[in-house]
């Protein structure tokens, strides 16, 4: 049974360059669950009864201590958006599938679910930007948002095909700790810190301890906004939404939002053989 980190964080923690001690996991495994919602790029139906639908799909991650990982995804079926294109949808005989070329592909899509499909990552081990950790090193992470920083500037540097230090962006290292990664909360608390004084991050309130962080972005007649969700009860990150318009209007292939869950499970996953 899964068990969510729930403690209360504490978003100022003592100025400290000293690492956080190594704890205990509260469970076997760190689970990640993904929830990705996006309009269907072109609407789907035959004419005049067409209609926008609404694909889903699931993805997870099953990390040991070890560094050993699993992972699964799982269409969850395209339905109609909204009433009216629900509508439209029972006036185009309710169908269960579609299919469509463009580009010389062949595009289908179906109302029923897939089968979700579990496999074990190789090689193993924890990424942290761009460089092989173990659950030791991750554990051993600073607690203080200064000296995180610094840290995963090193870490980059010490990766494979490390960029110039002026080039360094750390915004996707910071997400990455507060979902994807089993660190202590207070190194999540110090990366949520951090990710809330990116330049150009707008920070507002979520509602039930929640906070989004904005950014924008735009060039010509294109505009976009991301924002990320943090609960900040358990500093842990819970929702992604990408906005995009071109000319003014919804791009909807642009366009998505994801809903996370991310904590300790005892649940070893289950390997699809076959």
């Amino acid at each position: 049974m899964r068990k969510t980190i729930m403690m209360v964080a504490v978003l100022a923690l003592a100025a400290t360059a000293t690492p956080a001690r190594a704890a205990e996991s509260e469970g076997k495994y760190w689970h990640t669950q993904t929830l990705f919602t996006m309009t269907h790029p072109r609407k789907v139906g035959i004419a005049p009864n067409t209609y926008w639908v609404v694909e889903r799909q699931l993805s997870e991650s099953t990390s040991a201590l070890s560094g050993d990982r699993w992972v699964s995804f799982r269409e969850l079926g395209a339905n109609p958006k909204s009433a009216a294109d629900r509508a439209a949808w029972k006036r185009d005989g309710s169908p269960a599938s579609w299919r469509y070329r463009t580009e010389g592909m062949l595009v289908k899509l179906s109302t029923e679910p897939g089968k979700a499909r579990v496999t074990k990552s190789k090689p193993s081990g924890f990424i942290l930007g761009g460089r092989k950790m173990t659950y030791q090193e991750l554990q051993a992470l600073p607690s203080e948002p200064a000296a995180l920083k610094e840290r995963l500037v090193e870490i980059v540097l010490a990766a494979p095909e490390p960029p110039r230090r002026e080039e360094i962006r750390l915004g996707h290292e910071y997400e990455g700790l507060l979902h994807e990664l089993p660190v202590t909360e207070k190194v999540r608390a110090a990366a949520f810190t951090l990710l809330s004084a990116e330049p150009g991050t707008k920070v507002t309130d979520a509602g039930k301890n929640r906070k989004r962080l904005t950014t924008t972005d735009g060039k010509g007649d294109w505009r976009m906004r991301r924002s990320v969700t943090v609960d900040t009860s358990a500093m842990l990150l819970v929702g992604e939404k990408l906005d995009t318009w071109m000319d003014g209007k919804l791009f909807p292939n642009k366009t998505w939002t994801k809903v996370i869950e991310s904590g300790w499970t005892d649940t070893a996953p289950t390997v699809t053989k076959g």
